[in-house]
């Protein structure tokens, strides 16, 4: 049986790959800028790519016929776009991925939006369905219960009146599901679930819309698409004739979405919004109910190039030691060897390189050396409202429900780790890394804002409290170990804990809970006597007056103050 897990984690990095090429940042128009010369430059670009499904969204079932079943190794040898599973396109000796947007519940039966919520200072706002955008398309596939697979819907439009934007009032909504099956398994594993909701204006022209590559000879390897056709509309989404850019959002809209799905996704979120709610359970026909809701943040973009031969020591080391695998991930420029294969370029051959790291360990060591090399300033800023599953735990032995929600994570920041809060031992505390420019594009400084919202029963499981209230605390501690000064929030209620810290700033801070709760004090309690039945207090007065002696059948009552029997008496 193959590690799913594991084909997880190598699938991860490869989200930027697929997608990069359809990447502009939703501010002020801004775009990256290619590499300076022909010479070989490493380039970055954090923080941009936020959604990874979301974006162009469109459905697809793909079956992957290889020599070698090892994502990043196997050579594809057949690629088909399936309508169902199992069939003949779609063969159970292949390997399968799906992406399938989620439709609103009123045109689907499950895996669908019940309802997109809207709310500004506490007022529950209308929301009017507009259109799906694009509608459904031939790559569009019928679902299965019995093997885990979802059936694909569309992205679509609403519209707030009540909340306006710059550009009207018209929303894209986004709700991906996407999985995949090796081979060997039976059922598709459900891989995440994405959301992201964008203001936009919609604009109309010639825009091609992104499709999935059906040449085996543009995947260099197994799970690797280097060849897909990407869009001409730097927004969101497009329909062909139309191109969805997004904006920024208004400063007070809360947004949301409540979804219904069939298949199980994991109990923690996290994401790129602020003042977070969410709830998830079941109903009573096993389908998963999840409602998420914030406000949108502003999220800064690292971006710069730098030539190979004067790359910094500590970057220099930093790629010398990566598995090449992942060293090309990217935007590639160039090729050094262009008839070494028959379909495009590969990764390891390309001469510049545009890199876009992961919410990871990695990323965020990578992006912390190039922070110097772009003077920790930002290039520009992404508006953006998206959260994501993870599958995590706080620590090993505090499990919890697949039908409850365990915890939310969401920060601004450019980089954070993608899990929730790691336990330190030592500090008895929740400890969450983050990475930022210092300053913005414009110099000013950059603030930070940061959400955590937790099971209230699986924070007292890791700390081993009782059921009597929690106290919590936030810091903000520095690079240095200094703790800044932030505006934090604490809460508990519903059976949730919430805590907040926001106006930090960075550029690799710790975010720091606390949790403590008081010794519950020692009640004494005083030993009673319960009152006997008034028959039973008459017997032990007349006992205390006399005692009872027996010689053989006969029986003598004693006056109680001789305190002895008669000769040739026993007490009885």
């Amino acid at each position: 049986m193959r590690n799913i897990s594991k084909v997880k984690r190598l699938l991860s990095p490869l989200i930027a790959l697929f997608l990069f090429l359809g990447f502009v940042p939703a501010h002020a128009n801004w775009t990256p800028s290619p590499v300076p010369s022909e010479e070989a430059h490493w380039g970055i670009l954090g923080g941009g790519i936020t959604e990874s499904f979301a974006k162009f969204a469109n459905p697809n079932l793909m079956s992957f016929a290889s020599d070698n079943y090892k994502v990043g190794v196997g050579r594809v040898l057949s690629v088909a776009l399936c309508e169902s599973f199992p069939s003949e396109k779609c063969p159970t000796n292949q390997f399968q991925k799906y992406q399938a947007p989620l439709g609103m519940c009123i045109d689907y039966k499950t895996d669908c939006i019940e309802e997109v919520l809207a709310e500004t200072n506490g007022k529950k706002l209308k929301v009017l369905f507009d259109r799906y955008f694009p509608l459904p398309r031939s790559e569009s596939f019928k679902g299965s219960k019995e093997f885990n697979l979802p059936s694909s819907g569309s992205t679509f439009l609403v519209r707030i009146p009540e909340a306006a934007h710059e550009k009207g009032d018209s929303y894209l909504v986004s709700a991906v599901v996407d999985g995949l099956r090796m081979p060997d398994q039976t059922k598709f594993r459900t891989n995440s679930l994405e959301m992201a909701i964008w203001p936009v204006a919609v604009i109309s022209g010639n825009f091609p819309m992104y499709e999935q590559a059906l040449d085996p000879t543009r995947y260099s390897a197994l799970g690797i698409n280097s060849g897909a056709q990407s869009t001409n509309c730097a927004g969101v989404q497009t329909n062909g004739t139309e191109c969805a850019m997004p904006v920024v959002a208004p400063k007070d809209l809360e947004i949301g979405l409540s979804l219904r799905l069939s298949t199980q996704v994991g109990g923690w979120l996290h994401g790129r919004i602020t003042e977070v709610d969410a709830e998830m359970s079941l109903n009573s026909s096993s389908e998963q109910l999840l409602s998420v809701k914030g406000k949108s943040v502003t999220v800064p973009i690292i971006h710069g190039w730098v030539k190979k031969s004067q790359t910094p020591e500590a970057l220099k080391n930093f790629y010398s030691s990566m598995d090449p695998f992942y060293l090309n991930m990217g935007e590639g420029y160039g090729c050094k060897n262009p008839a070494s294969r028959g379909g495009p370029c590969g990764p390891q051959d390309w001469i510049s390189v545009l890199r876009s790291p992961s919410n990871s360990v990695s990323g965020m060591t990578e992006l912390s050396h190039w922070l110097p090399i772009v003077e920790d300033r930002s290039a520009s800023q992404v508006s953006t409202w998206t959260i994501r599953t993870i599958n995590g735990d706080v620590t090993g032995g505090c499990k919890s429900p697949e039908d409850k929600l365990v915890g939310i994570v969401s920060t601004n920041a450019t980089t954070y780790l993608p899990g929730p809060p790691t336990f330190n031992a030592a500090e008895g505390s929740l400890d969450y890394k983050v990475l930022a420019p210092h300053f913005l594009n414009d110099g000013s400084e950059f603030k930070g804002t940061y959400d955590l919202v937790m099971r209230s029963d699986i924070a007292r499981c890791v700390y081993g409290f009782s059921n009597a209230p929690i106290k919590a605390s936030v810091s903000v501690v520095s690079e240095g170990g200094v703790n800044q000064v932030a505006a934090t929030t604490i809460s508990e209620s519903l059976g949730l804990l919430r805590l907040g810290a926001y106006g930090f700033t960075f550029s690799a801070p710790t975010l720091r809970v606390k949790l403590s709760q008081e010794t519950p004090p020692v009640v004494k309690t005083e030993t009673t006597t319960t009152p006997a039945p008034a028959e039973e207090v008459e017997a032990r007065k007349k006992s205390k007056k006399s005692i009872t002696c027996v010689r053989g059948s006969v029986t003598k009552k004693v006056p109680a103050k001789e305190k002895k029997c008669p000769r040739g008496y026993k007490r009885a």
